[in-house]
């Protein structure tokens, strides 16, 4: 929250009308994908019912950021995602990326992935939500000039937490599979 506070109202030029909804919600989403990294962190170190538990939040803050997302998504708010009323190609890609994760965080939540093994749908979970932040804000990323107060959109921190969890996973599955039956 103090990030989000600094970086959007401090530096930024947001205010405190969009305090309660819109700058929570990237509060909300950035904590969501720490917990989810902070879960493979405690994955990778075989401490399972702590991973669990990290995971279990990151749950319930994705509900949140969904719910929070939903509430404001108009072109005032998301002016970059519309072109007079309209989503951008972008915009509809970013919705479709976080849609279908959204659905296979579901999916592993509640158990119900018969198709695929539990660590691969966390992979294409992670894949997906990568591909949601690139198309909400890569064109941000660079511009450093364009940080307000020099610190980098939370969008950008999702995006390298995101690769960090697919990274834990990923050396979590070669462990596994390196191991003697």
């Amino acid at each position: 929250m103090i990030y989000t506070t600094l970086r959007y109202m401090v530096f930024g030029p947001y205010d405190l009308n969009q305090f309660p909804v819109f700058l929570v919600n990237k509060a909300l989403s950035f904590s969501a994908v720490l917990c989810w990294f902070v879960g493979g962190v405690h994955y990778f170190k075989s401490v399972d019912s702590r991973g669990k538990q990290w995971n279990h939040i990151a749950f319930h803050l994705t509900i949140l950021h969904v719910l929070l997302s939903l509430s404001v998504f108009s072109p005032s708010y998301y002016s970059k995602w519309f072109l007079d009323q309209t989503l951008t190609y972008a915009g509809e890609l970013s919705l479709l990326f976080g849609v279908l994760g959204f659905y296979v965080m579901v999916l592993i939540r509640f158990k119900m992935h018969c198709m695929l093994a539990k660590p691969t749908l966390k992979i294409v979970l992670y894949l997906l939500v990568a591909c949601h932040l690139w198309f909400t804000g890569w064109n941000g990323w660079l511009a450093v000039s364009k940080w307000h107060g020099h610190m980098p959109p939370i969008s950008l921190l999702c995006f390298v937490l995101v690769l960090g969890s697919i990274a834990l996973h990923l050396a979590q599955l070669r462990n596994q599979n390196s191991k003697p039956s």
